[in-house]
């Protein structure tokens, strides 16, 4: 009688191993999708990109990505807003160009490639700011598919030849719950900001630029 009653009591965990582990997944990607640990911003280009979520309480909860180089701000400014080359260098764009507008803002087009949306053709207005110690290109734009498309690619000057850059972006999408989609910005955003990384450090635009 127990052979015979082991049988069912098997298959009845299956099923039962199986919803625990769709229950772990969902409730891991809740706690992914509105908490990270807190990170402090990196002093040295060996420590690499750092990503967490960046509390704005007015703002929104974007996600931001940091790191350093060891180049000058001017060098990793004309690097950051060379945009006709953006899709070669940078995953999930197919095509981008940038159309100056005025001295402090210029249209930037292009196509991206998103897990769960496919080909997403764009075009949204960024502006620079500039100081003596900082620069910033933002953007802030909706549109019919994007309820909120909001980011911003800011340099900070540590010393003569040494710069922080970070990549903040809050994006929702119509029809996706937001913690999925941060999710996906999550496992996107460490692989762009990676990419700018490796792209300012092996630029040719260095030395045109620390010449000027």
């Amino acid at each position: 009688m127990k052979l015979l009653q082991s049988k069912p009591q098997r298959k009845l965990w299956i099923p039962i191993a199986l919803f625990s582990a769709l229950v772990g997944a969902l409730v891991f990607l809740l706690i992914r999708g509105y908490w990270s640990p807190s990170i402090s911003d990196p002093t040295r280009s060996s420590e690499g990109v750092l990503c967490a979520y960046q509390d704005l309480v007015e703002e929104g909860k974007p996600i931001r990505c940091v790191f350093v180089v060891d180049k000058p701000m001017a060098m990793v400014k004309a690097v950051m807003t060379d945009y006709d080359h953006f899709f070669q260098k940078f995953p999930f764009l197919v095509a981008s160009q940038g159309i100056p507008i005025d001295k402090t803002h210029t249209q930037f087009v292009g196509v991206a490639t998103y897990a769960v949306y496919g080909l997403f053709p764009f075009s949204v207005l960024i502006e620079h700011q500039q100081t003596l110690s900082t620069f910033t290109a933002s953007w802030d734009q909706s549109s019919s598919d994007l309820a909120k498309n909001r980011g911003a690619w800011t340099l900070r000057r540590i010393d003569p030849t040494h710069t922080e850059v970070s990549y903040s972006l809050e994006i929702k999408v119509k029809y996706i719950p937001a913690f999925i989609l941060r999710n996906i910005l999550l496992e996107q955003l460490p692989q762009v900001t990676e990419a700018a990384k490796k792209w300012i450090e092996t630029s040719p635009l260095s030395s045109s630029s620390q010449a000027q």
